[in-house]
């Protein structure tokens, strides 16, 4: 199975830390995803938890900004 994780800040996250390693345990391909950084250590987490469980992938949500129907969904 393959779960996705999308949060603001990377450290969002940390409360689904024991999920995104059990998952991964199991087999399952998890990828965390995150809107903007952060100084909180979020990031540190998801690299760490790449690095420890195999399936385990992050990154960065796409920028929306540059969408034609982006300043209507703001308002």
């Amino acid at each position: 199975m393959k779960v996705l994780f999308s949060a603001l800040h990377f450290a969002n996250l940390r409360n689904f830390e024991s999920v995104v390693r059990a998952l991964a345990g199991r087999g399952h391909e998890v990828h965390l995803l995150a809107d903007e950084p952060e100084g909180f250590g979020g990031q540190a987490l998801v690299e760490r938890l790449a690095a420890d469980c195999p399936g385990v992938t992050w990154g960065w949500a796409p920028s929306p900004a540059g969408e034609p129907w982006f300043p209507v969904a703001q308002k």
